[in-house]
């Protein structure tokens, strides 16, 4: 598709990832969400330079964990590649973290974390308070 002011291939790029999520409970569905949250705010500064010059990108967990590219097609790969191992190196850091057996997480981390578990308790509160049809549409 032609961007209508530059006259410039525009181009978007989807992908999927099925998880068990659901059926292993609330807690796995809630993890999901906020490792979402997280690699998104590891990326915001990445992110408004890429918005700023035509892409933008979108990892969220709903059913299902799904990554969007879009944008001006000449510099979509690098965008979907810088997502994708930020996405593979927190993974990482994560799991090396785990297997260290320690108490201790990166206080780094534990701060970020703490911040986007708010925000996502703030939105699951505010979910009641949402219009009845926005609600219904929910599910």
């Amino acid at each position: 598709k032609m961007d209508g002011a530059f006259r410039t291939p525009r181009a978007s790029a989807m992908a999927l990832v099925r998880t068990r999520a659901y059926a292993l409970g609330p807690e796995s569905v809630v993890m999901m969400r906020l490792f979402c949250a997280l690699v998104d705010d590891d990326l915001s500064a990445y992110s408004y330079d890429a918005e700023v010059a035509g892409l933008e990108y979108e990892l969220k967990f709903s059913d299902h964990l799904s990554l969007s590219v879009s944008g001006f097609n000449d510099k979509l790969p690098e965008l979907l590649m810088v997502v994708v191992q930020r996405l593979h190196e927190m993974l990482a850091e994560v799991e090396e973290q785990a297997k260290e057996a320690s108490d201790e997480l990166c206080p780094e981390l534990l701060d970020r974390l703490e911040t986007q578990r708010q925000i996502l308790l703030q939105e699951y509160e505010n979910f009641v308070r949402e219009a009845p049809v926005d609600i219904a549409s929910y599910y």
